[in-house]
């Protein structure tokens, strides 16, 4: 017998069709377009938190609510650059942060953030493949 009595054998993961990225490996790639897409939209504007004007290189993507939560993952909104003293040594700077997103969005954008990242989302590969398709496109717009 298993763990706790069960007598189930663990699920197998599931591989890709021959040829097919993962289901993982798509949301890596749509993370990195994203955060792509964040950093260059950002650039001028420079970190949310403190207004630093790092090198883009350096800016990063900050998320204002956890990337664990698909709803607000790839939400414009939730994510914006920060440099990387408010990212990581000040683990996401969350009242600048807070202030930042007000004045950015305007006062109701925490509270619909909030709300967005308690729905429940599923996202098929298909969906993964449409996110970075897009901000693929978003990216080469800005550099036009």
């Amino acid at each position: 017998m298993g763990a706790l009595g069960s007598t189930r054998k663990p699920a197998k993961p599931r591989k890709a069709r021959k040829g097919s990225p993962t289901y993982a490996a798509l949301k890596r790639k749509a993370d990195g377009v994203f955060s792509q897409y964040i950093r260059q939209r950002d650039e001028k504007d420079g970190c949310i938190s403190c207004s630093a004007h790092p090198l883009a290189s350096l800016l990063q993507a900050g998320h204002y609510i956890s990337r664990v939560h698909l709803s607000t993952r790839w939400d414009e909104r939730n994510v914006n650059a920060q440099c990387m003293a408010c990212n990581v040594w000040r683990r996401g700077n969350a009242g600048e942060y807070t202030l930042g997103l007000i004045r950015k969005y305007g006062p109701n954008i925490i509270a619909e953030l909030v709300e967005k990242k308690r729905q429940s989302v599923k996202l098929t590969r298909a969906d993964l493949q449409g996110i970075i398709e897009g901000y693929r496109a978003k990216i080469e717009a800005i550099a036009e």
